[in-house]
């Protein structure tokens, strides 16, 4: 699962000139024909391919504006525990990750794939009501800040490539978020 994760990082002709050289061992006059390139060409996509794994970087950049829009759509969709809203946002293949640091509720492993991750924002929306959210900053990206009262109650990131969402983190962790609070009062961090 992780290596098909991977992949979706790669264009079309990126992933399959990667796949025929790096995994079932095909030579460059071999994988030319396949793909319809020139060998130099392959050359270069398995050469690009290789470099965007190691970055790890998503396929297409997101423009700030558009990583807000989406992040702005995820919160009210969570909030609102609309599970349709919420897969029409994630990519089929998403993972959410959350951290409650063994003191709060929060889930133990990676939750994989969009069906599971919008079941679980409509089950706490259902069972605990949604705390107050608005849209922040956090190290310098958006992300939602979820309020129980007057105290911060979670930070949610979210990875986005090609217009949907791929992942998502949640910190739910009270020691982290109260360094983000006094982050946040040194003039450290902007939110």
């Amino acid at each position: 699962m992780a290596f098909l994760a991977l992949l979706e990082q790669l264009g079309p002709d990126e992933r399959a000139a990667f796949l025929l050289k790096d995994v079932f061992d095909y030579d460059y006059p071999q994988i030319a024909p396949l793909l319809e390139h020139s060998q130099a060409n392959c050359r270069q996509l398995v050469h690009r391919a290789r470099q965007r794994l190691q970055a790890g970087k998503p396929r297409f950049a997101v423009s700030p504006g558009q990583h807000r829009d989406l992040l702005t759509r995820f919160m009210h969709a969570s909030q609102a525990g609309d599970q349709a809203a919420i897969r029409a946002l994630l990519h089929a293949n998403a993972e959410m990750i959350s951290d409650g640091g063994g003191q709060v509720t929060a889930a133990i492993r990676p939750l994989l794939g969009a069906e599971r991750i919008a079941q679980l924002y409509w089950a706490i929306a259902r069972r605990n009501g949604a705390h107050p959210a608005r849209i922040g900053q956090v190290n310098g990206e958006p992300a939602i800040l979820r309020f129980q009262g007057d105290q911060l109650h979670s930070v949610t990131l979210v990875g986005i490539d090609d217009g949907r969402i791929v992942r998502v983190l949640s910190v739910l962790n009270p020691e982290k978020l109260t360094g983000l609070v006094t982050a946040r009062g040194a003039g450290a961090s902007s939110w």
